[in-house]
């Protein structure tokens, strides 16, 4: 059982398989709600006859008017108790004894039952970008994710953390398929099991691994200096160039623009 679902973090993993959501969840139904207005107004009235109870029994000691005080204090209690404000483009899911007792989607001012407890789940829609994901050989992907929660008991239910879900849903389906309209099909198909609606899945980026860059890099540099005659053909001087290029480029942490492509010589 979670609480709203947050943007998961980007992170940098090799693709695996879609995750499996809990077999056993319980379908999505409305709480009863009453207005939130009409339960305040129920409350105010039953403290009032209350208060005026207890001061007959004050005066007189009435026994009638002590079970009198002691109910209205108690139904005030309970309409009090059950009123809530909801924002709009959230829910509340309401449990009792780890049992599902009912989704509340009115906005505004809402009463609902005050025993069961009640986890509010944001309906907004979402936008995170992922990535970058290691997928093929020595290429990494980032992704953009549009979602939003569309069931929120199946998301409160179905899993730990529905927006972990969502993270472990893209990176397998990046290692699997290419292309928005595959990507999306697949996180969406996926993500549909844990109560989440996924809009699009839309590749921003693609590159190359850090050591296949690197290895790129070297090459086309080894290449350029040999075009431009600074560097011979003696296979040892070669090599002693490319330990000293991959050192060099190592330590910086990333690829210079490589000699012959545009750069000063």
């Amino acid at each position: 059982m979670t609480t709203t679902p947050a943007v998961p973090a980007a992170r940098e993993d090799t693709a695996r398989t879609s995750p499996e959501p809990r077999p056993s969840v319980p379908e999505e139904r409305p709480a009863r709600t009453l207005p939130g207005w009409g339960a305040v107004l129920v409350a105010a009235l039953a403290g009032a006859v209350a208060l005026a109870a207890l001061v007959r029994v004050a005066a007189t000691g009435s026994r009638p008017a002590t079970g009198l005080a002691l109910g209205c204090g108690l139904l005030a209690v309970y309409a009090a108790a059950g009123v809530q404000r909801v924002r709009p483009g959230t829910a509340h899911v309401l449990t009792l004894a780890g049992r599902y007792r009912g989704t509340v989607r009115r906005a505004g001012l809402v009463w609902a039952d005050p025993l069961p407890r009640r986890v509010p789940v944001d309906l907004a829609l979402r936008h995170w970008r992922g990535g970058p994901f290691v997928v093929g050989e020595g290429e990494r992907v980032s992704l953009l994710v549009v979602w939003q929660v569309a069931a929120p008991a199946r998301a409160a239910f179905a899993v730990e953390n529905a927006a972990d879900y969502l993270c472990d849903a893209v990176e397998a389906a990046a290692g699997a398929v290419r292309g928005e309209s595959a990507l999306t099909a697949r996180v969406a198909a996926d993500a549909a099991a844990v109560g989440l609606k996924v809009h699009t899945v839309r590749p921003l980026h693609t590159a190359p691994a850090p050591h296949v860059a690197l290895l790129d890099a070297v090459e086309r540099t080894v290449t350029g200096l040999t075009a431009r005659g600074l560097l011979g053909d003696d296979p040892s001087e070669r090599r002693a160039m490319v330990r000293a290029l991959t050192v060099a480029l190592t330590a910086k942490g990333e690829p210079p623009r490589p000699a012959g492509q545009g750069g000063v010589g």
